[in-house]
């Protein structure tokens, strides 16, 4: 499966019923850049982060942080 750059790297796409501690950490950990090199040299790619707004402080904590990957839904079915 080719990702959008056009190479053979698996995209990630996670999501996450709630957004508390262990939710949001893991989430930060995926999202943070220092982490693409990771994932790249595993053949992976962050596609995207769905969290739902459980948490409201740290569902848009990480939302203003990585708003390129981070989308917050209102609820599990989104």
């Amino acid at each position: 499966m080719s990702n959008k750059s056009g190479d053979d790297s698996q995209p990630i796409r996670a999501g996450f019923i709630g957004c508390g501690t262990i939710a949001s950490s893991i989430a930060s950990g995926l999202a943070n850049p220092n982490h693409t090199e990771f994932l790249s040299q595993n053949s992976l790619v962050l596609s995207s982060i769905h969290v739902t707004r459980r948490s409201e402080s740290r569902s848009s904590q990480l939302k203003q942080s990585y708003p390129n990957v981070v989308t917050v839904c209102e609820t599990a079915k989104e």
